[in-house]
Formats: C-alpha cells, sequence, structure tokens
C-alpha cells in the first residue's frame, strides 16, 4: 500500500491524474530537474524557467501533451486583468516532492510561540 495519494493536476481546464503507486516516478521526473531544497531557492530568486520545467515534467508524467516553453508562457499569461504569479506552481511542487508523513509531521506539531522580552520596571531610588 502507497503512503501517497492519487494526485490531480489541472491544466488548461483538463484533469490528469497520477496514480498513488507512481508517484515516486513523477518525484523523481521533478528531481531530475529541480530538488525540494532548490525549490525554495528558485522561489526566492524568482526562476520561472526552472520551476516551468520541473511543472512542464511533472505535466508530460500525467499524460498531458506539453511544452516547458507552454508552460512558461502559460505562467506569465494575464489573468482578469492581473498577472499571475507562480506562487501556487511553487506550492504545488512543493508539496508533490515532499514526503506525506513528513507533511503529516508538520500539521501535528504544536505552533512554537516566540518568546517576548518582558520590560522590567526599575522603582526608584
Amino acid at each position: 500500500m502507497s503512503r501517497f495519494s492519487d494526485l490531480t493536476i489541472t491544466w488548461r481546464g483538463k484533469e490528469y491524474t497520477v496514480k498513488a503507486k507512481d508517484m515516486l516516478g513523477l518525484i523523481a521526473q521533478v528531481e531530475e530537474i529541480i530538488t525540494l531544497p532548490e525549490i525554495d531557492r528558485a522561489a526566492r530568486r524568482f526562476q520561472k524557467g526552472k520551476l516551468s520545467m520541473a511543472y512542464g515534467a511533472m505535466l508530460r508524467y500525467a499524460g498531458c501533451h506539453v511544452d516547458d516553453d507552454e508552460v512558461h508562457d502559460e505562467m506569465f499569461r494575464m489573468e482578469d486583468g492581473e498577472q499571475r504569479t507562480m506562487t501556487e506552481a511553487i506550492e504545488f511542487l512543493y508539496r508533490v516532492v515532499t514526503p506525506p508523513s513528513w507533511m503529516e509531521e508538520k500539521k501535528s506539531e504544536p505552533v512554537k510561540k516566540k518568546a517576548t522580552k518582558k520590560k522590567s520596571a526599575r522603582k526608584g531610588s
């Protein structure tokens, strides 16, 4: 039994599904282009080319006939007068390559609050 779930990817209104048993193959394809730590770095540096190639590999693995340049072009398209950001694509790629067990552990961890320094009140002499 796979620890993964089926993954559905929507591209231009059509849904593509990767079965749970095939998820490691998908992850390997994506990691040929970009690894988990690199996704974070690419997002901060806004490397649309590399991210588009990884997203394209994921789409092709799912059965979509798409070229990387089409994916890259789509990342720049305007929607309702606003330029799309790659935030959703980056978050999706990140979730795809992150092991489900790790995600579950992170969800169950308590949120750590930052310690705040209390100001001490000095009494005057």
